[in-house]
This record gives structure tokens, sequence and C-alpha cells, in this order.
């Protein structure tokens, strides 16, 4: 940005001041009363005649007041700016422009800068009573160039308010015809300008005015009561000032007031809420066809990139990071399968469901505890209620479900301290019945579609608040206040599905624009010339790269609060594993609290505010130490869950397994892991799998965990039901990072976007055998139907939702491996599965496929008595494992008496109807089940 010479003069002198080492231009002339100086502009008397006395003499009316310095706010920006562009970080450049020009971060008390003792100038930065400058001034507000538009206002101060003392008390009031002549040209240029440009009068010097409509409005909800009156009056007063229109704001218009009140009815506020407003990026300008305007607004998303990527071509730390940003929903992906496995395709919908209505901690937090209790059956009662209502054709409605919990008559699912989950109880018990993708004509796009971007399911654009927030920036329409955001509209049309939707509205305006704009950044290379490894950009991988954009442009520009920017899933999921969670909280909210100052003492308030500062400040110090100590510590703490999962049957080839049977195995295993605190959640299903080219019904079994999980009671269970069970060989594996860890051993896990049957897995373990592959497991869905005490009732399927498959190379079951070549033939399968993972992501239902490790232990036959008899009950096989709560505990020996304690998970109606079932006929001889699916 160019300055001009006032502005250097100006920014020199300031400069000079804070960085003595710096050339110091020669002093600026002695200012006297705007127009009589060379150079100065009689704007006053523009299309005007018969000017006030004031506009010649400088002398003001006492009403003159102050109002809010966004001018100090915009060149402080500018300067921050800059400083950032010299290489300094942004917590420096901040603060070293507002010592300068003043602000929160400023070092000088009271929050004021160096500016305010600059005569004259500083009494331009202290009020808005102050207009642009000539022609010269226009044209750089015109540019956006504010901190320029500002100095050149400060040179010719057309209203001045009696300031500190050294500052000129002069100035010119425009009359009334020459104020809204400049009022008009700025309108027209769409410049964000707050200044009063009038003659002073009671109308131009009183707050925000209601109109008649909002006056109503206040009157109806606040009734007769003249105190909540007033206060409701105050409420949207503030509202409406705290978002001009002249800063770049849409006009705020007060909807609505209500009244709360406790339960024993007595008044406890009023809240005042703004009419909602439309984003309406999607309509076009008069006379513009649609398809045209929609190509522009991919046009300008791309040269949005374009400006980015210039940044980070010329070295821009910040932009660099932004686009690095393209691969946040392909990490994100990668973190859910890698830490959930199976169990990932429900994680991800109920984050999806919980979300409404909360930040993104508390978002993760919910989705967590509803898996941690669904996992334990403690809303299976609820779940079947809700399964039943559904079959009956009985609305299961959020306001209705909600209507029946609060009168008693139904359970909505709750966290451990009994409270609903928000509003978002009835839909999360919607994902745990695995409805939550049943996409139907009219349903709200936005949430399915983020879910999906999450789990793989699609990489169509999710249209969220702030690809809103640019998308109306780009179509030249002022900025929504953020109280007034109305959600982005659109529905799913007629035909629409998750993995191909159809939306109307401004979401699938958005979508079509992002796809578009995506489509020819591809084309063009712009950020692959600049970050490679990105690769090509799907249309979310674009949608987040816009994302942090806005966010960047939001927040430095001060348009939204730190509360309002969002949050990260990616930080929460990393301390979702730490052993100590309340720990974590508290460091979490002593490092975000706000510190406190202590009450001042009589003498302080006598010797003023360098007395009170000179006892606080080392007090603010201790404070701001205690805090990074927490920081770090936190930082210590960061841990991602574990994931464990388990190769173990019932079955041998002349003692099939019946759904009964499959759910007292499984009950063996939930009997360890139900009461301990570290095991987060867990998966316990019907499935299919093959050894030693058999297929065989079989448990999957995956366990997520704290990482202060003790895996021995689990492992001795596991080889418990291997000998009662008579199995060849059971194994225990534990997901790895990497393969740096000295027992890895290579594998790989495909996920699908759509679940199959165990007879359209036939051509994925097809292709699997074609590899040599043999040995494999089908991955479940956890959803409530899958659950194996709810498939024990008579006519449940064989299986749970099947929505992958994992295998690994197991070098004890290969006969021809050595201690010699044991790392080679690691090698090579490991090269072998890289292959077998290219192959098979290229399939159109493959939504993941992944080369992963384990650190497995594998049991044998011959080794289960040696084990069980050199461990005693609960203890670890490994010296210096931790122990999780009650690990150290003695576990009892079932293996004679297997499922005594399966009555809590199956009723006795079930039980003796079991008894008499037959099992399910499976196919045997090494093949997976026939079937002639595609």
């Amino acid at each position: 940005m160019a300055y001009s010479s006032f502005e250097d003069k100006y920014l020199s002198a300031l400069a000079a001041v804070q960085f003595p080492d710096m050339p110091v231009e020669p002093a600026m002339p002695e200012q006297t009363m705007p127009g009589r100086q060379e150079g100065d502009v009689m704007l006053a008397e523009v299309g005007s005649r018969n000017l006030p006395e004031q506009a010649y003499s400088g002398r003001y009316p006492d009403s003159m007041k102050a109002i809010e310095p966004t001018v100090r706010e915009r060149l402080a920006g500018v300067l921050q700016s800059s400083f950032e562009g010299l290489g300094m970080d942004r917590y420096k450049a901040r603060q070293n422009a507002q010592t300068l020009i003043g602000g929160g971060s400023s070092n000088l008390p009271l929050n004021i800068g160096l500016a305010d003792f600059v005569p004259f100038l500083g009494t331009g930065l202290q009020t808005e009573e102050s207009a642009i400058m000539g022609g010269e001034s226009i044209e750089s507000a015109k540019r956006g160039d504010y901190g320029t538009a500002a100095l050149q206002a400060g040179g010719a101060v057309l209203g001045l308010v009696p300031g500190v003392a050294g500052t000129v008390k002069a100035g010119k009031a425009l009359a009334p015809e020459a104020g809204q002549m400049i009022s008009k040209s700025m309108e027209k240029l769409g410049t964000p300008l707050q200044m009063n440009i009038v003659e002073p009068s009671p109308s131009s010097i009183q707050g925000p005015v209601l109109n008649r409509q909002e006056k109503a409005v206040i009157s109806a909800g606040a009734g007769r009561k003249k105190l909540v009156r007033d206060e409701a009056i105050k409420l949207a007063e503030t509202l409406k000032s705290n978002y001009p229109e002249g800063d770049g704001w849409s006009p705020i218009e007060i909807g609505k007031v209500d009244q709360k009140f406790d339960k024993a009815g007595k008044f406890v506020k009023v809240e005042v809420d703004p009419k909602a407003i439309a984003y309406d990026f999607h309509t076009p300008p008069e006379g513009v066809p649609e398809e045209a305007w929609q190509a522009t607004m991919s046009s300008r998303i791309l040269d949005e990139v374009q400006i980015v990527v210039d940044r980070a071509a010329s070295g821009d730390k910040a932009a660099l990071d932004i686009l690095a940003e393209a691969s946040w929903y392909r990490t994100m992906r990668d973190r859910l399968r890698a830490e959930f496995g199976g169990l990932g395709d429900v994680f991800a919908d109920v984050l999806g469901t919980t979300s409404a209505q909360t930040d993104v901690r508390q978002n993760f937090k919910n989705a967590v505890t509803v898996l941690t209790k669904f996992s334990r059956g403690d809303y299976d009662k609820t779940l079947a209620a809700y399964e039943a209502r559904v079959a009956k054709g009985q609305p299961v409605d959020p306001e209705t479900l909600s209507a029946l919990d609060k009168a008693g008559d139904f359970d909505l699912i709750k966290n451990d301290a009994g409270k609903l989950f928000n509003t978002n109880s009835p839909a999360t018990m919607g994902a745990l019945l695995d409805m939550f993708r049943a996409i139907k004509a009219g349903d709200s796009p936005k949430t399915p579609n983020f879910t999906g971007n999450l789990i793989g399911l699609t990489n169509e654009a999710t249209i969220d608040v702030w690809a809103a927030r640019m998308l109306r920036r780009l179509a030249d329409l002022p900025r929504i206040p953020p109280p007034a955001e109305k959600g982005v509209g659109g529905a799913h049309q007629k035909g629409s599905t998750l993995f191909e939707p159809k939306v109307s509205g401004e979401f699938g305006f958005g979508q079509d624009a992002f796809r578009e704009a995506a489509d020819e950044i591809n084309k063009s290379g712009i950020i692959k010339n600049v970050a490679p490894a990105i690769g090509d950009l799907g249309p979310d991988d674009l949608q987040a790269v816009a994302w942090f954009i806005e966010k960047e442009k939001w927040t430095n520009n001060g348009w939204t609060t730190k509360a309002g920017e969002g949050g990260s899933l990616d930080y929460e999921m990393s301390l979702a594993g730490a052993a100590d969670q309340t720990k974590v909280g508290e460091l979490r909210k002593g490092i975000n609290a706000s510190f406190k100052p202590p009450a001042r003492r009589k003498g302080e308030l006598a010797m003023g505010e360098q007395a009170f500062e000179y006892r606080v400040n080392p007090l603010r110090e201790q404070d701001l130490a205690n805090k990074e100590a927490m920081r770090k510590e936190l930082v210590d703490s960061k841990a991602p869950v574990d994931r464990y999962t388990l190769g173990v049957s019932g079955e041998r080839p002349d003692k099939p397994m019946s759904n009964y049977g499959q759910a007292e195995l499984a009950a063996e295993f939930d009997d360890v892991v139900r009461n301990d605190p570290s095991v987060v959640t867990y998966n316990l299903a019907n499935t299919y799998g093959s050894f030693m080219a058999q297929t065989e019904r079989a448990l999957n079994a995956e366990f997520i965990t704290k990482q202060n999980f003790n895996s021995a009671p689990l492992e001795r269970r596991l080889i418990e039901q291997g000998k009662q069970y008579d199995q060849d060989a059971v194994f225990m594996s534990k997901v790895l990072k990497d393969g740096s860890a000295p027992n890895a051993r290579p594998g790989v896990e495909i996920y699908f976007k759509e679940k199959v049957t165990p007879k359209q897995m036939e051509r994925v373990t097809e292709k699997l055998r074609e590899y040599g592959v043999d040995g494999f497991t089908y991955v479940t869905d956890m959803r409530f139907g899958d659950k194996v005490n709810v498939q024990a009732r008579s006519g449940a399927p064989d299986t749970a939702g099947l929505n992958g498959v994992r295998f690994q190379y197991i070098p004890e079951f290969d006969d021809g491996v050595t201690s010699i070549n044991r790392a080679k033939k690691m090698a090579e399968k490991q090269r072998l599965f890289d292959r077998v993972v290219e192959d098979m992501i290229g399939e159109g239902n493959v939504s993941d496929a992944r080369t992963v490790f384990y650190d497995t232990k594998v049991y044998f036959r011959s080794d289960y008595d040696a084990y069980l008899g050199r461990t005693t009950q609960g203890a670890s096989a490994t010296p210096g494992s931790r122990s999780s709560s009650g690990a150290d505990a003695p576990q009892p020996d079932n293996s004679g008496e297997v499922g005594k304690d399966f009555s809590r998970a199956v009723s006795d109606r079930l039980r003796k109807k079991a008894a008499s079932s037959k099992p399910a006929a499976v196919n045997r001889g090494g093949t997976a089940p026939q079937s002639g699916a595609k």
C-alpha cells in the first residue's frame, strides 16, 4: 500500500518513538486549524453557503461527544499487517501496532497509544468527528485502504471533540448540504465510514434508533413492567450499535423479545433477538442469468485461492498453512479410521447429530459419552422403545419425543449426569439405529454432508457458516451480524442421496460453485505448483481451504469473537486418550480463564492508576507464568486413543455357533471391559472370518481405550475362551502408528461407503485370495441392530452390518519364516499390501483403504495351559505395563461356566428359545459364502 507524504511523516514519527534505531523523518509542522494550512480542502464549503460560525472558527457546541474509535482500530490493523510482513510474529506485531496507535494490547496504560500524545492527530483518533480529506481520501476508502483514509482524515479533521491536553481544539462542522453530499458519496462507494458529518443536533448524537415495529415488539415481549422494558430497549440498542451499517454490516432489526423465568416463576432476565437474515448469495443480480452467476461465483472463489497462492509463493507462512488445510478432511478420515476402526461410522454420525448448538469441544465430549454408554448397553431399553415407535408408524420427531420425555412417557438418551444432549438426543438415537443416513426429500443437507466428508462417504462441499460468509462477501453483499445469521438454506430434493446429493437453495448453489472452482483449480494446477503434496482437490478440500481463508479475514478484522471462531476436532482427538480426563479439563479451564485483578485499595484510589498497576503487574505476570506451566502440562498430557482387536471364534468344523452361542462368547469379553473406565468404547458383534482357509463365524471385537488401559485381563480372557472353545489359535492386536515398533506387522483395513452383506463380500474376498491373502475378518458397524444381544432374538441376521474387512500378516502362521528371513518377509508383505490398497481404493464402494501396522500376540492351543498357569488372574504377562482402574483385581476363571452372567444381556425367554435353535448354515471349505452379487 502506498503512503502519502503525510502518512510517511506520521508513521515515521510514531515508529521513531517505539523503535529508536529506525531513521526519523523531519518533524511535522505545528498543526493549525483545518483550512489554514497549505493543501487543506474546505469540504464544508462544497455545495453550501451561509455556514454556521463554527464551520470557520473551529469552536464546537458543548453537546458533542466521542464515540467508538473505529479509525484507530483500522490503522492499528494496517500497522499490524505491515509488521507481520516484516517477519514479526502476530502477537508482537499486534502489541507494537497498538502501542503506537492504541488498543487492548498496548504497552501503555488505559489502552492508549503514542498517537494519543501527538497534537491534533490524537484527537482525531479519539473521536470519529473527522471526515475524509477530499478526493484523495475518497479514493483511498474506495480501494479499501482505511488506514490511509484515516490518516488523511486526521490531516484535515472536520469535527473535533475537546481531548487531552496538547491536542488542537479546532475543526469544522459540515453543513447539512455538504454532509449529505459526502454521505451519499460514501454510500455509493460502499465504504464503511463512521463519522458525524452533519452539524451536531439531538438527533445526530443519540444512540441507535428503534423503529416503530421494533418498539412494538419490545412492548409486546417485555409487557407492562417498565424495568423489563427499559432493559430490553437497552439490549436492543446495544445489539444494533455493535454492528453499525457504516462498518459493512447488514442492518439489524429486532424481531423477538422474551422474558426468562426460573422454576419458581421468578423473573430472571430478558432476551432480545434480531430477525434472521438469509445469506442470499445464490440470488443473481438483476438481469444476470443463474448459470452465469454461478460461473461468476466459482471464478471469484478461484480468485480468493489465487491470492493465498501468491502469498504462499512469496513465503507467507500463514498462507502456506492455509493451503495445507486442503488435507483437513483427509487427515480426519485417516484419524477416525486409524483410531476408531469399524466404529468410525457410528462415531462420525454421532459427531454430526450432537453438533447442533454446541462448540467443538462439547460436541466431541458428547459424542464420546454417547458411544461409551451405548457400547455398555445403557441405552438398549430406550432404543428398543424408539425402534418400536418406528415400526408402529408413530412419530419420532424431536418435538414429539422431547414432550414425551418431559411428561415421563418416554426416555430420551442422557449423559452420566442424567441431562439431555441439548436438543440433540432424538437425532442421536436415530443415528444409533442407523437412520441418520437415510435421506428424504426436504431433509436439511448440512449435518449428513459434513459427516459424509468426515468418514469418506462424499466429497461434496459442506456449505457451513464460513463458506456462506465467504460466498456472501464474494457476492458483494454486506456482512450479516453473527446474532442475525440464518442457517444456510436448502434441502434435499426427490431422489437425493448422501452419495449423490441433489440439493436446492443456498446449499446446493454453494456446492455447485465449489465443485466448479475445484475443477478449475485442478486444471490450472495453481495449488499443486506451490504445494505439490496436496494433489488434486475435491470440493470438500476446497471448502476446508475456504474455511481458513474466511476465518483469517474475520479474525484479523475483529469481526468475530474467539468463541465464535470454531474449534479443532483434530485437537480434541489428540486429548481423547489421556488417562486423567478430569485433569485435562481443569488445565484447559485454567488456561482459558481471564486474569482477575484484585480490588483497589483506598490509598491506590488517591494515588492514581500507576500505584494500582505497580501492585497488579507482578500478579498479572505470575498469572501468565501459571498459564504457561499449565499449557506445557496439557501438551505433555496429549494422547490419542488406542485400538485393540481380537482374533477369536467359537466355531469348530463339527460345532457351529448359533446367534445365542455367539452372544455368550461376546458376553465373556464384555464382562472384562464393561466397568473399566480406561475403555472408551468397544464393539462385540457377529461376523465372518477366514482362518487357515476355513470360513467361519467369528466375533468382530474392537476396543477403543485410553493410554492407561491394561490389556492383561482381556488377554487372559481371550486365552480362556480359546481353550474353552477348543480353538487352534487366538490372537490380540494393538493398532500402531507406524511400522517402527519391534513387533510391528503389516496389515490392511478396507472400509466401504455402503454396508454389504456376507454374500456381497464374495468379490472382495476373491480378490484378496488372488493376492494370496488368507486370514481376514469382516469388520462390522455398531448400531443397535448390530449388537449381539439384539441379534440373539429369533429371526435375526447372522452378522452385524458389514462395513469393511481387515487382515494382517502373521508370521507365526507362515511355516516358511525363520529368524533369518523374517525381516525380508515382512518387507515383502508390506509391498504386497501396498499394491492391494492401490487396487482396492479404486473400487466404487470403497471409502478408505490403508496399510496399517499391528503389534500382535499369538497363542496356539499348546500355549493355553502354560500361559494360564504362569500368570495370576488379572495380572499382566508383560512386566512394566500400566494398570487401569481395577485391573489388578482378581478375575474369576469362568472357563467352565461360560456365560453365567449373560442374563443381563439376554432375557430368560430368549435363553430358553435359543437352547433349541439351529445354527445358521455356513459355506465351508475355504471359500466365502457363495453369491451372484456383483
